[in-house]
């Protein structure tokens, strides 16, 4: 692979603190996001459920602190259905 660009760098960096916040937080309040997945019968009712709330808090507040969540809620999706997939197999 080519060596990476500054941006490329960058999107690296985001990615691992992304990472980082999902852990700290799924430490903290437990696996609720993958928690409501089980409770819904349709899976894609959990991650359009906080994705709507964290847009409407990121239009009111315009805080990045709703994207960071926002990329956290797409992060456990990708998660919840890989393990989905493995357990299929």
């Amino acid at each position: 692979m080519d060596p990476l660009t500054d941006f490329e760098t960058k999107i690296k960096e985001v990615c691992g603190e992304i990472a980082d916040m999902i852990i700290i937080k799924n430490r903290e309040y437990g696996n609720s996001y993958q928690d409501s997945r089980k409770y819904f019968k349709d899976e894609k009712i959990p991650l359009i459920f906080h994705a709507i709330e964290k847009v409407k808090r990121y239009e009111v507040c315009g805080g990045v602190d709703s994207l960071w969540d926002l990329a956290g809620y797409a992060v456990l999706e990708i998660v919840c259905k890989k393990e989905a997939d493995d357990d299929k197999r």
